[in-house]
């Protein structure tokens, strides 16, 4: 009965150490991975942020050409009121 207690005995420890030898090695490859993802960070960041500056500056010249258009559709509509009443004279 004692031999029987130290063969489990036995076991358990090497379960336990198999079972801590997994999260250790598990907790490693999250810190590595983790060190991969920052410094990705690092080169998308910069890319991030001229992107968003394009895209504010894209919205600007967009709404510049829209406030273009309605001028000279406004000019084109007088134009055109204008020769209709011209030739009714």
């Amino acid at each position: 009965m004692l031999v029987t207690f130290f063969i489990s005995r036995a076991k358990d420890h090497r379960h336990e150490g198999e079972w801590r030898g997994k999260v250790q090695s598990d907790l490693t490859y999250i810190r590595e991975s983790q060190s991969r993802i920052d410094e990705n960070l690092k080169i998308i960041q910069p890319i991030s942020d001229r992107l968003t500056k394009t895209e504010a500056g894209t919205k600007a010249a967009h709404r510049r050409l829209d406030e273009i258009t309605a001028r000279i559709t406004a000019i084109e509509n007088k134009a055109m009121t204008a020769t209709a009443s011209d030739t009714r004279i």
